[in-house]
């Protein structure tokens, strides 16, 4: 029997597994919790007819990343947990090592901003950190309201 390698599940370049997830081009997407942006700013080098809404809680990030506009890319303050934004506005929503940072008594309500906040059809991806001990719980908490067993992987 042939096993994988936790090594060889790596991701280099997290852009391409999004885009083979699912499609990039001509679509509006939200990332929550967006920080400085990189990722969506390389997305948007790629597929420039797309649109992006970056929410960031951090009043100094904010900051940051409106005194460095790119064409296509706005950036709102908000929370995950009360989304500004209208009802079913975009077609992907991003929570790229974001998670963790929303308090667990708010999880459910995040997901459901997430949620509100999508096209019929659309996606939500989360990408988190791994982590040993205490931080890992956020992901398990996450796997449980999901359906996931969290005791059946890690």
């Amino acid at each position: 029997m042939r096993t994988t390698s936790p090594a060889s599940m790596l991701v280099d370049d997290e852009l391409v597994l999004l885009a083979s997830l699912g499609p990039l081009a001509n679509q509006r997407i939200i990332e929550l919790g967006c920080g400085a942006a990189a990722m969506v700013r390389k997305l948007l080098t790629r597929f420039p007819d797309s649109e992006v809404t970056g929410v960031e809680v951090d009043e100094r990030q904010h900051a940051k990343s409106l005194a460095a506009p790119q064409a296509r890319l706005q950036f709102v303050a908000g929370v995950a947990q009360a989304i500004p934004s209208a009802d079913a506005e975009f077609d992907l929503a991003l929570m790229l090592k974001s998670l963790h940072h929303v308090p667990s008594e708010s999880m459910t309500q995040a997901l459901t901003e997430a949620a509100r906040i999508l096209r019929p059809g659309g996606h939500l991806y989360i990408s988190e950190p791994v982590y040993a001990g205490p931080l890992n719980e956020v992901v398990r908490l996450l796997r449980k309201r999901i359906g996931v067993d969290p005791r059946k992987s890690s």
